[in-house]
């Protein structure tokens, strides 16, 4: 197995993944959500755990669901450079772009892990959780996307993928 076939294999893996994670934590926001609706308006006693529990989790949805929410061939991209420069210009164009946005996510991930770091000194207003907790997805979402766009660089640059977001080369020439 080369080494694009086991990127292509552990991509599928992680997008499956991804897909049933953030299905769970939604699951979990609605039932954090019903419960807090029921224990204020049926038996009369608020619950702030609830309302906290379903705020952290929808943040953690939005952050999982963000790349899974819309096909990456449907994402908007400005490319009027690229639209304009057809075969190996335009391959090396897509691939090198996509390496220095991997590079720029990659780079900026320490820092951002400082940073949420920092916040596990502050904690939740009810459930006094670290902050640390709360903002950790953002790291998790810093590092997938910078991982992706490596991912989608060495893929394009070796026409293993094509240069328009989603499609193989192989579909593309459909």
């Amino acid at each position: 197995m080369s080494l694009i076939s086991s990127m292509l294999t552990a991509g599928r893996w992680i997008r499956v993944t991804c897909e049933a994670v953030t299905t769970a934590l939604f699951g979990l926001v609605v039932v954090a959500f019903a419960y807090g609706v029921t224990s204020r308006y049926i038996f009369g006693v608020p619950s702030r755990n609830a309302d906290e529990i379903a705020v952290i989790l929808f943040l953690w949805v939005i952050m999982f669901g963000a790349g899974l929410a819309v096909a990456p061939s449907e994402h908007i991209s400005v490319d009027l450079v690229t639209a304009r420069l057809k075969g190996r210009a335009n391959r090396l164009t897509v691939g090198l772009g996509s390496l220095v946005a991997a590079a720029i996510f990659l780079y900026a991930l320490p820092t951002t892990l400082d940073y949420v770091m920092f916040l596990r000194r502050e904690v939740t207003p009810a459930m006094r959780l670290p902050l640390s907790f709360t903002y950790f997805c953002f790291v998790l979402f810093q590092g997938a996307a910078g991982m992706a766009l490596l991912a989608r660089g060495i893929l394009v640059l070796s026409g293993f993928q094509s240069t328009k977001a989603g499609l193989s080369a192989s579909e593309e020439a459909l």
